[in-house]
């Protein structure tokens, strides 16, 4: 009889464990969870400068910058909600870019993250 009281113990303890795990490996792999916000060309091997900003944190105010050689050259303000994505379209001639490098700065309340191209 006691050999049936441990078995019947792991065996549900078992159970509640993997459950657990179960729900907690959910919870962590929602990327809404994780307050964390995403800058990215939209086409990183073209010549077009269009960026996506993809909001996954609770600030919703963005703060972007296009700088060529160091000199801002356009800039903006953004609103995006949790869970979207929001393109912004670039448009710089191609005399402006020949040569030079595309600084592109995204900032909201806590951080700044930046990406470029070489022309």
């Amino acid at each position: 009889m006691n050999n049936k009281t441990i078995i019947f113990c792991t065996i549900f303890f078992l159970i509640i464990s993997f459950g657990f795990l179960s729900l907690t490996e959910k919870k962590a792999s929602d990327i809404n969870n994780q307050n964390i916000w995403m800058l990215y060309f939209d086409n990183p091997q073209s010549n077009l400068l269009d960026f996506k900003i993809e909001n996954h944190s609770t600030d919703t105010s963005f703060h972007w910058q296009v700088a060529t050689d160091k000199t801002i050259t356009k800039e903006g303000d953004v609103l995006i909600p949790l869970g979207e994505t929001k393109k912004i379209p670039i448009l710089i001639p191609d005399s402006d870019k020949l040569n030079k490098k595309i600084i592109i700065s995204v900032t909201n309340e806590k951080k700044t993250k930046e990406i470029y191209k070489n022309f």
